[in-house]
């Protein structure tokens, strides 16, 4: 453990621990009543398991119910300093304080912050243009971090183009903002994303919305 292979001078956080009978899901409200947590994490086990982990209900109610950002892992994740974070985004203006928020992590690490929105290989639409104008401008204005790019990915399908990043670009982790009836439950439910969610080791993390305070790092 940490406590018998101590690195000098590394951060060693105070581990507890606590058991709660029943489904996960069931213990939110008294762990989210401890103030100081801001980030839960539940790592996955066995081949596959990410995909029934994303899709399963225990999780989906999980995503649904949870009120901090929830950090799902892959047994077989590579740990490493997170040097190129991928952020996917609908272009939802209040993305930009979530954005923001997980610069600051990106900061700590002197990391890539890359914002993809996936659309249609014509470009998209008149609207579409200038949604993406008015998110560009917000985002230069609002976000303070400056190793900050934005990049459309060419795509008819929202979650082939995602799973484009993850399998191509091997971002260190992938950022989202889950809000209902959005690309995030379009995103989870298809049967693309089984395929690639058992293929990549890529570290999911889910924003709930709304929050009042978007906790950062």
């Amino acid at each position: 453990g940490l406590k018998d292979r101590p690195v000098p001078g590394a951060f060693l956080p105070r581990v507890t621990c606590q058991c709660v009978e029943g489904p996960l899901v069931n213990a939110l409200g008294v762990l989210e009543d401890n103030r100081d947590i801001v980030l839960l994490v539940a790592g996955t086990h066995g081949a596959g398991a990410m995909t029934t982990f994303l899709l399963g209900n225990n999780c989906r109610e999980l995503i649904d119910k949870t009120t901090r950002p929830l950090l799902l892992v892959p047994e077989n994740t590579k740990f490493g300093n997170p040097e190129h974070i991928f952020f996917a985004t609908d272009l939802h203006r209040n993305d930009i304080q979530y954005i923001n928020a997980v610069a600051g992590l990106a900061e700590k690490f002197t990391a890539r912050l890359e914002i993809v929105n996936v659309i249609p290989e014509d470009g998209g639409d008149k609207q579409h243009r200038l949604d993406e104008n008015a998110f560009m401008q917000e985002m230069v204005l609002k976000v303070r971090y400056r190793r900050v790019s934005f990049r459309n990915r060419h795509n008819p399908n929202i979650t082939k183009g995602i799973a484009q990043v993850l399998l191509h670009d091997k971002p260190v982790l992938l950022f989202m903002v889950r809000r209902k009836s959005s690309f995030f439950d379009f995103f989870l439910k298809s049967s693309v994303t089984q395929n690639i969610a058992s293929r990549t080791a890529v570290p999911l993390l889910i924003y709930p919305y709304p929050m009042p305070v978007v906790l950062a790092f």
